[in-house]
Parts: structure tokens; sequence; C-alpha cells
């Protein structure tokens, strides 16, 4: 997987986090470094060295933005979504925001549990929350459109 890896792909995950130039331009040289592989040195466009001091920096990071990504939006925000489709019906739309904010409660716990003993403050999740799409609560079904 690692050996197809777009660099521009790698540089977009990099740019959300990193903005240290010195560490950007260090990553670049690890990057375009050459390859030797039975005597002959390559440049591939594409891919992280394998076996290089810096591939494993790399994988982390990329993994971590994907990951994250994709439990966000096909993990959390699918399951809201259907609990909004299902309980989203006219008079309930207290107990649906009360139940995303549940669910971003529980969600910063187990950050917290993976990012060390100091926690998840709340204005980390809140940019976290303005980075990753959650659905808004809102009434899917409205008791007033249905025919008698």
């Amino acid at each position: 997987m690692f050996d197809t890896l777009k660099h521009a792909c790698l540089g977009g995950c990099l740019d959300l986090r990193v903005r240290d130039g010195v560490i950007r331009r260090l990553i670049g040289k690890g990057l375009h470094a050459g390859v030797l592989d039975r005597g002959q040195i390559s440049y591939p466009e594409e891919g992280t060295p394998q076996g290089g001091v810096i591939s494993p920096l790399l994988a982390n990071i990329y993994l971590h933005y994907v990951l994250d990504c994709w439990y966000v939006e096909e993990g959390l925000g699918r399951k809201l979504k259907g609990h909004f489709g299902y309980f989203g019906i006219t008079g309930n739309s207290e107990a649906l925001r009360r139940y995303r904010r549940e669910v971003i409660k529980v969600w910063r716990k187990w950050l917290a549990r993976r990012g060390g003993p100091q926690g998840m403050p709340w204005e980390r999740m809140h940019r976290l929350l303005a980075f990753f799409y959650l659905p808004a609560a809102r009434v899917i079904h409205s008791i007033y459109a249905a025919k008698p």
C-alpha cells in the first residue's frame, strides 16, 4: 500500500497538521531520496521509501489522517444519520440533540485515552469537530405530513 502512496496526497495530509518548514523540508528530502536496489539507484515518483528511516513516520501520519476520516465519516457519521433517520420525528428534536452531544462526549473520552494523561481539552475537541463533520441532529419525519 505504501509503495503506491501519492506524494501529493501525503502532502495534503501534512498540510493539515505540520506547519514547521524545517520538518516539511526533511520529509520532502526523505520522499525524494533515491532507493538503491541491486546496485541501481532509482528515484520513485510515488510511495514512501520502504526501509527508510522516515517511512514509519510517514506511514503513521497518513494512516492517522485516513483512519480518523474514515472512522468519523463512515462510522460515527453513518450511525448518527441512521439514528436520526429512525428516531427523527416531530417533537423529538431535543432528544436527538442530546444523543449527538452524548456521542461527542464518548468520542472525546476515547480520544483522550489514546492521547495521554492530560486528556482531551474541549477546545481541542471543538477544533476536531470543525475539521471532521458530524451530522447535526434533525427531524426527518413530520407527523403533520403523514396521511390520515
